[in-house]
């Protein structure tokens, strides 16, 4: 039984956790409450094999352009190299040279032993490995990035993906690395550029001895680059250490602005909260996450999906993305990906999603800003 227990979490596939809804609370086809109002059409294998390719000035581009896509597809491996193809030709049509590959696992609670993967919501190596190579085929970089889901952590106190309390730090670290050994050595089979060690876990960032242990045991299964995303609020406080150098940003700031500010105004906002940090540390700085819903209020609080029933407004989240090219380019900022789409998702069907996606919205605002002045 404990050996059985052993591979279940190492394939990611354990059945140890509640049954947790597929997608993500940002982009999911939006339903009849929804702010988009009309369903998307169902998803099929269907349709044009043609894989579009980044082009070779973007690709040889030093900064990052990027879009970040949540894998939430099951099915047959037809049906899911199908989703990944369908998707990754919608990025390259945008004008990205980079892609960040996020899939969902699970830990036990706020004050968790161990770490696993669930089926059916958890993508198993094999799945990974194939995505990756296909992303690659299409000519985009690949940042793996294993995003620690939040269904059984969230509670009335605050709780969340940064404030977990292992009991045993170094315990909970090995249960961590056992469980992305094998993501570890697919994303090194098929090609990946980099790989995130972890994103957003605020209370464990500080933990110098075990990152290092863990990132000298994960750099012999993957010699690609180790990366990090830190939460928004734990950036602007410039702690003295985070798991790797130069750590990415997913980037929500809250700057005080409302529903009529321009696009010079947010822009100059931006500016003045990436200065929270120095020139130098901002030209080795990727923005992780840049996203937002389309609603009124949104630029309070970014971070908060669009309450039910607001009304759609696609000129909030335009104005949003427009600035934090804008500020990205004017700070001489490393790249940017913007979150972000699921692998369901069907580009071609513009109708029908959450107030946070941004297909057949805020993606015209994201060509405009790959299309020049990156270097």
């Amino acid at each position: 039984m404990l050996a059985a227990a052993l591979v279940s979490l190492l394939c990611g596939c354990g059945e140890i956790a509640p049954s947790i809804p597929r997608g993500n609370d940002w982009t999911v086809a939006a339903g009849a409450s929804n702010p988009a109002g009309t369903a998307v059409p169902p998803r099929t294998t269907a349709g044009s094999t043609l894989i579009r390719k980044v082009p070779a000035a973007r690709g040889a581009l030093t900064a990052t352009l990027g879009i970040q896509v949540y894998w939430n597809s099951t099915g047959t491996r037809a049906e899911m190299a199908a989703d990944a193809n369908r998707i990754f030709n919608y990025i390259v049509g945008l004008g990205a040279n980079s892609v960040g590959i996020n899939f969902a696992f699970y830990t036990d609670g706020v004050y968790p032993t161990s770490v696993y993967g669930v089926r059916g919501s958890t993508p198993s190596p094999a799945t990974i490995a194939m995505v990756i190579a296909s992303a690659r085929r299409h000519g985009l970089r690949v940042l793996v990035r294993p995003l620690l889901n939040e269904k059984n952590i969230v509670d009335s106190r605050g709780d969340w993906r940064g404030s977990i309390e292992p009991p045993s730090v170094s315990s909970w670290f090995h249960s961590y690395y056992e469980f992305l050994k094998p993501y570890f050595a697919a994303a090194q089979r098929s090609g990946a550029t980099s790989f995130n060690v972890g994103a957003e876990l605020d209370s464990l960032a500080p933990d110098e001895a075990e990152w290092t242990a863990f990132e000298a045991a994960a750099s012999k299964l993957f010699t690609g680059q180790l990366e990090y995303a830190v939460n928004y609020g734990r950036w602007q406080q410039d702690p003295s250490y985070e798991p790797v150098p130069d750590a990415g940003v997913d980037a929500w700031p809250q700057l005080g602005l409302g529903d009529s500010a321009t696009v010079r105004e947010l822009t100059a906002a931006w500016v003045t909260w990436l200065h929270n940090q120095p020139e130098s540390v901002l030209r080795g700085t990727v923005l992780q996450e840049v996203g937002m819903a389309g609603v009124s209020g949104a630029y309070r609080e970014p971070a908060l999906p669009a309450p039910s029933g607001a009304t759609l407004d696609t000129t909030i989240q335009d104005k949003w993305f427009a600035a934090a090219c804008a500020a990205v380019k004017q700070t001489g900022m490393a790249g940017i990906y913007f979150y972000d789409v699921n692998s369901t998702d069907q580009p071609a069907h513009a109708a029908g999603y959450a107030a946070g996606s941004f297909i057949g919205r805020g993606d015209r605002v994201i060509k405009t800003c790959f299309a020049s002045g990156w270097s």
